[in-house]
């Protein structure tokens, strides 16, 4: 039975461009491109009926409320998930989604990570399909990313249903003005289950160093953090993060030919973090 009228008005917590996978499902995907996934920071929140909702974050020094919230004396000092409204990043792209027939975007972090390590060893992640396979095991979920052979694409790809990044980060946008927001002298309302309906690959970011060593967050280190953020939301250049990042790396590898090939901010120094920033500043505007 075809979905009716009302059907099609009713509200869904998450866009139905994004590919969501569900336990013990295998989606074969194709990259339509190798640019690199966007990169993009968002709060885990309740709306005003306690649904869970993704939330853009902009940067505490841009304004955003949530940043604001759990910078609060009174939530000092706690756990990124402890605080009201959690923040991680995650990494959106869109690629053709066989089994819908349709361009999707993956939105997360495991999948992207996993393709990163064929991307670094020489793979070409563009000649060929994947298998996407997710694994619930023990309330721990998983996703395996298989490259298959290399074979011609032959779909036909209607671009007037592509979406784009820059289309789920409006979402985004968007879910701020649903997020609950307690009132003044009223009880704050902490998301228990920060994600009790993942996208494809999200988790809590950890601060660790190039070693892999975890390190304590401190103030500096988040007012670094929130400038990388404040700079690359502002004016991404997802060629000028790549750029920057592989610096980063050979610098490291450098000191250490046996470091931790992780360049993603979370894994960087403070060191790190600020050559990152001044590199990003000069290398977008040669762009």
């Amino acid at each position: 039975m075809a979905s009716g009228w009302l059907d099609r008005g009713k509200t869904v917590g998450y866009l139905t461009t994004v590919l969501q996978v569900k336990a013990d499902q295998k989606y074969t995907i194709r990259l339509l491109n190798d640019d690199p996934p966007v990169q993009l920071w968002r709060h885990a929140c309740r709306d005003t009926y306690g649904k869970f909702v993704k939330a853009l974050c902009v940067g505490n020094r841009n304004g955003c409320k949530l940043c604001e919230r759990n910078a609060e004396d009174r939530f000092a000092g706690l756990k990124n998930k402890d605080k009201p409204y959690p923040i991680a990043s995650e990494y959106v792209k869109v690629v053709w989604v066989y089994q819908e027939k349709r361009p999707m975007l993956i939105v997360g972090n495991d999948i992207w990570r996993q393709l990163d390590v064929l991307f670094a060893q020489d793979i070409n992640i563009t000649d060929r399909d994947f298998s996407i396979v997710r694994s619930d095991q023990n309330k721990r979920v998983t996703y395996q990313v298989i490259a298959l052979a290399p074979a011609p694409f032959t779909e036909t790809v209607d671009m007037a249903t592509m979406p784009t990044p820059e289309s789920y980060k409006g979402w985004l946008m968007e879910n701020v003005q649903k997020v609950a927001l307690p009132t003044v002298g009223g009880a704050d309302e902490t998301p228990e289950d920060p994600e009790p309906e993942k996208f494809v690959g999200g988790e809590e970011p950890k601060a660790h160093g190039p070693q892999g060593k975890t390190e304590s967050v401190t103030a500096e280190r988040k007012a670094l953090v929130d400038k990388v953020v404040f700079a690359i939301t502002h004016s991404f250049n997802a060629g000028v993060v790549g750029i920057c990042r592989a610096k980063i790396l050979e610098a490291r590898k450098t000191v250490n030919p046996k470091c931790s090939l992780d360049v993603e901010f979370d894994a960087m120094s403070e060191a790190e973090l600020q050559a990152f920033l001044d590199m990003y500043k000069v290398e977008s505007k040669n762009k």
